[in-house]
């Protein structure tokens, strides 16, 4: 973002915590401080990426940080779409070593690797939500404001005693697609 370490954006980012630099709806949340720079910065303009190609950028996302550079599964490389190639490509896949990467004659960082990825997302034209939700994704933090039993409710009525008793998302969605368990369980 090209922010220098005085720069009231940066202070806000840095400081995501502090009611200080930040207003009493975000402080604490990185995500949706992140929102509210994005939206200072960059006035609401609708993406063009797909589902996909984000679950592209977090399985790259993921082989960095899980130093799975090296380790190529090939039915799932034949697979791998454009942009994952790309990204791939940019960040060092296939040369990873330890902590760095040789891409070409230099050596990459994982931060260098990091930082090539984030600016490849930001290259999409996310729009402010959509930066706000894949930094919830990634920090496994989804919150939707709507809790698990609303949502068995309206799915069916017995799906909260069933989850209960199997505590397995699986096997209730198999139950409960399944007429004739249904009709015995009624």
């Amino acid at each position: 973002l090209g922010l220098t370490k005085n720069h009231g954006t940066y202070q806000k980012l840095m400081n995501f915590t502090s009611p200080a630099y930040n207003g009493p709806g975000v402080v604490g949340d990185i995500s949706l401080v992140i929102r509210e720079v994005m939206e200072e910065r960059y006035p609401c303009r609708p993406s063009k990426i797909t589902v996909g190609e984000v679950n592209d950028w977090l399985d790259v996302l993921v082989a960095i940080v899980k130093d799975r550079f090296g380790m190529t599964n090939t039915s799932e490389s034949n697979e791998s779409s454009l942009w994952k190639s790309m990204l791939e490509k940019e960040v060092g896949y296939g040369n990873m070593s330890g902590k760095e990467a040789s891409v070409g004659q230099r050596k990459v960082t994982k931060q260098k690797q990091y930082s090539t990825l984030v600016a490849k997302l930001i290259e999409k034209n996310l729009s402010s939500l959509e930066h706000k939700w894949i930094v919830r994704i990634i920090l496994q933090k989804i919150e939707i404001g709507i809790g698990f039993r609303s949502i068995f409710g309206y799915i069916d009525p017995y799906a909260q005693e069933l989850y209960d008793s199997f505590n397995n998302l699986k096997e209730l969605c198999k139950r409960l697609s399944d007429p004739v368990y249904k009709k015995l369980f009624r």
